[in-house]
């Protein structure tokens, strides 16, 4: 897979992060996130979309863009990686429910 030039770019990190925690992402949101202006987000989108990072839902109007299928892998892998957590007060529960 290629990236395109724009994935490597710092001022697509904050929008990418919203997308991952399920946020809905329009063209006004993203340029403000990225501190770009809207002519640039709506060209940064596109790239986003057809490097499978974003998925866009809707036309012109009421157009957003969600975290797309790259995007997703790249978290599933991400959280499969990651060690449980044992919890170090089991005790504690029941001690707060105690009369």
């Amino acid at each position: 897979m290629t990236w395109p030039a724009i994935a490597g770019s710092e001022r697509v990190i904050d929008p990418l992060h919203m997308a991952t925690l399920g946020f809905r992402l329009t063209r006004p949101v993203y340029a403000q996130a990225a501190l770009t202006e809207v002519r640039t987000a709506s060209r940064d989108l596109s790239d986003l979309v057809g490097a499978g990072l974003l998925t866009a839902h809707g036309q012109t109007r009421g157009r957003h863009y969600s975290a797309g299928p790259v995007l997703t892998g790249l978290l599933r892998d991400l959280r499969s990686r990651r060690a449980t957590i044992t919890d170090p007060y089991p005790w504690l529960l029941s001690e707060l429910h105690a009369p």
